[in-house]
C-alpha cells in the first residue's frame, strides 16, 4: 500500500522516485495563487484540525503538502462566507469556522 501511495503522489508532481524506485525526493510545492482555492484549501484544513488554526501555522500544516498558499492568508480570510479571523491580543490571529445558522 505504501508503494501506491507514493506512485500516487509521484503522479501528482509531488515527489520523483530516483535511484530507480529506490530513493524518493520531495519537489518543490504547487504554488495557490487563487483566492478561491486558497480559501478551500484554509477551510479544509481548520475542519481536518477540528478548531482554529493560528495564521502563521497555516503554511506548514501537513495537511496542506503539496500547496503552498501565496496570498495574504489574513485577507482571504475575512473575504470568506465560511471563515472568520479571529484575534487573540495583539498579534495572535487565529482562523475558525463560520458559525451557520
Amino acid at each position: 500500500m505504501t508503494n501506491m501511495v507514493i506512485q500516487s503522489q509521484a503522479s501528482w508532481g509531488a515527489v520523483e522516485r530516483v535511484e530507480k524506485g529506490k530513493r524518493v525526493i520531495r519537489l518543490a510545492p504547487t504554488a495557490i495563487d487563487n483566492d478561491e482555492l486558497t480559501a478551500w484549501l484554509i477551510e479544509a484544513a481548520v475542519r481536518y484540525a477540528g478548531k482554529p488554526v493560528s495564521v502563521p501555522s497555516l503554511q506548514s500544516l501537513p495537511v496542506l503538502f503539496p500547496f503552498t498558499l501565496t496570498r495574504s492568508l489574513a485577507y482571504v480570510v475575512s473575504n470568506s462566507a465560511n471563515l472568520i479571523l479571529r484575534s487573540e491580543g495583539p498579534s495572535n490571529q487565529f482562523v475558525a469556522l463560520r458559525a451557520t445558522l
